[in-house]
């Protein structure tokens, strides 16, 4: 609502539970250890990400953030980055386009979004200052739905990243350097 405001998304619409966490070690259990660390998701503060580690494998979840140093810090070495995408040259041209039909609540989501998703050009930083096993782009902004528009959302990604798509996993099997994607 920060974001938006309450005219654009009503707040009674939806009631959520929380819990209060702080960076560092969330979790520590059985072998698995959760790291939240903040990211930069405005006007959101804080906002986590999160780091799993687990039978001598690592997996890193952006949440919704730009590239940041420390998302760069908690991704080097992790075997695979889980990171959010827009397509910033797609999301700008669907507002335009929104804006001049005259759909200008849309169109203003459009445009605050893009103040707080890593665009598909920031995140070859991410792969050139981390070292990852595999990124993995999720939360796809705006959703590929075919392969027109995955073409088009795959311009500007690092060559190595590869696009999720619902249904797909991502296996880490304990203790070796395999990551299998199915």
């Amino acid at each position: 609502m920060a974001h938006h405001g309450e005219e654009l998304l009503n707040p009674q619409l939806g009631v959520l539970q929380s819990r209060t966490i702080e960076e560092g070690v969330i979790l520590e259990e059985d072998g698995l250890r959760i790291t939240a660390f903040e990211v930069s998701h405005p006007p959101i503060e804080p906002a986590f990400g999160s780091r799993l580690d687990y039978a001598g494998r690592s997996v890193v979840i952006s949440g919704d953030s730009l590239v940041t140093e420390k998302i760069i810090e908690m991704s080097d070495g992790a075997d695979v980055v889980l990171h959010d995408a827009m397509a910033l040259q797609l999301v700008q041209a669907a507002e335009n386009a929104l804006r001049s039909a005259g759909i200008t609540r849309v169109a203003t989501v459009l445009h605050d979004i893009q103040d707080y998703h890593a665009t598909t050009s920031d995140l070859q930083r991410l792969v050139d200052e981390a070292d990852i096993g595999q990124l993995a782009l999720y939360h796809l902004v705006p959703a590929p739905r075919n392969p027109m528009a995955v073409a088009a959302f795959s311009r500007g990604i690092p060559e190595s990243a590869i696009i999720t798509e619902d249904g797909m996993v991502i296996s880490l099997p304990a203790n070796s350097e395999a990551i299998n994607i199915d």
